[in-house]
């Protein structure tokens, strides 16, 4: 999911409820950790922008350019290999284009936690880790 700064306080609210009202986090000033929360978020943008329009400028003069967004079936089949090391199958395939048309950042969590929970998903990192 891309940060955008007009989503900073619904994800500040967010981690505020999850890890301080859910329990897992004492803070003494919830004020003070919100703001704190947001200004980590807001820098982190901020470097990211940049990061971004230096590696652009980069390109820019060696003559190149980003590349095109990925349109769905690119997007589910990265994320795959990426994940799992193996392609998805016709059936996921198809089954992401279709909750990427009604939902895409919903069908981009779901398609990423499904691999992630995915003994392929260990398989696959394991490997570098025991020298297979």
């Amino acid at each position: 999911m891309r940060l955008y700064a007009s989503k900073i306080p619904v994800i500040v609210d967010t981690i505020y409820k999850d890890l301080v009202e859910g329990g897992d986090l004492e803070v003494s000033n919830g004020t003070e950790f919100r703001q704190d929360v947001e200004s980590i978020l807001k820098e982190y943008l901020r470097a990211n922008r940049e990061f971004t329009e230096r590696a652009k400028d980069i390109l820019e003069a060696r003559g190149l350019d980003l590349s095109p967004p990925a349109d769905d079936r690119q997007l589910i089949r990265r994320l795959s290999l990426d994940l799992i090391g193996l392609p998805p199958t016709p059936r996921e395939v198809t089954e992401f284009e279709r909750q990427y048309q009604r939902d895409s950042v919903a069908a981009l969590e779901k398609a990423a936690d499904r691999l992630l929970s995915s003994p392929r998903f260990g398989e696959r990192w394991a490997r570098p880790w025991l020298d297979l």
